[in-house]
């Protein structure tokens, strides 16, 4: 009780995270899910902490960012264009993950870092004449 005493109130938001990190299967097999805290008072001795990983691996598995309305955890946004910039770069027979967020680290750097170029060439290419 004392160490969930230190930690009223509650903020929605961190316990919403807490509740849906918690609320996932265990899998031996994923790191974050062998590790969360198996106790209420391991837990709340350790509520920060906790807050700190439902985040972490929230954004991992989601591509979810802290923020939003309120505090509320919010799909981030896709890129505008990001496939168009893949293609141009690499070809037509580039494979892609389904969304922005689910590239691998490297590939999103390289998208912040050329975006402005392949919008630059794409700008300066003639535009086709409407029929």
């Amino acid at each position: 009780m004392d160490y969930l005493t230190q930690h009223l109130p509650v903020p929605e938001e961190e316990w919403r995270a807490v509740e849906w990190f918690h609320g996932l299967a265990p899998d031996d097999t994923i790191q974050e899910l062998k590790n969360r805290r198996q106790s209420e008072t391991t837990l709340w001795q350790f509520w920060q902490d906790e807050v700190t990983r439902a985040h972490a691996y929230r954004r991992k598995v989601k591509g979810i960012v802290h923020g939003g309305v309120n505090g509320a955890l919010s799909e981030k946004k896709e890129p505008a264009r990001w496939r168009e910039f893949f293609r141009w770069k690499y070809g037509p027979e580039v494979r892609l993950t389904p969304t922005f967020a689910a590239l691998p680290r490297d590939q999103r750097e390289e998208w912040e870092r050329e975006h402005e170029e392949f919008d630059r060439a794409v700008a300066a290419e003639p535009q086709e004449a409407s029929a």
